[in-house]
């Protein structure tokens, strides 16, 4: 079988762990919120973490006589079109943090773990100059988790790529 999608991987393990935590009952309370984030992470949030990807490999990849025009492009379209975005994104996680200790409520949910990944590539791609305090808590607390640590000792460092 192959599922090439993040989250269908992730329903798939759940689906075969049916006692997991890590996805709220249906009908409960944390259910939409778990729906919401689950989905926007890859729907929404990854796409934009991508094209900034692009944008800066656009800049970094052409001749070096091409920089000055290519960066000037870049750097309208990042202006106008990727940087309201991320931070219109950073700025109501930022405020969903604020509703509980995790996305969902207040158990680690499956929408935390692949939005801890997105947002471990937000701080490399775009940074978040301190603007998001309880993104950074946010992040502390998932970096602090076991789970966390045994996956990094099983894979290395997270490097995403960054440009």
């Amino acid at each position: 079988m192959v599922l090439p999608e993040t989250n269908a991987i992730v329903d798939y393990i759940l689906d075969k762990h049916p006692n997991a935590v890590l996805r709220p009952e249906p009908g409960s309370a944390e259910r939409a919120r778990y729906l919401f984030w689950f989905h926007a992470t890859q729907g929404s949030f990854m796409p934009l973490l991508l094209d900034s990807l692009i944008f800066k490999r656009m800049v970094s990849k052409v001749p070096f006589f091409l920089r000055p025009i290519m960066s000037a492009v870049v750097g309208k379209v990042r202006g106008v079109y990727l940087t309201p975005r991320v931070t219109r994104m950073l700025s109501y996680i930022e405020e969903e943090l604020g509703r509980s200790t995790w996305l969902a409520g207040e158990n680690l949910t499956a929408a935390d773990i692949v939005m801890g990944y997105c947002l471990e590539v937000t701080e490399v791609r775009v940074g978040f100059g301190g603007e998001y305090p309880k993104i950074a808590a946010y992040l502390k607390r998932m970096r602090s988790r076991p789970a966390y640590k045994t996956a990094l000792a099983k894979n290395g460092d997270f490097r995403p790529f960054a440009s």
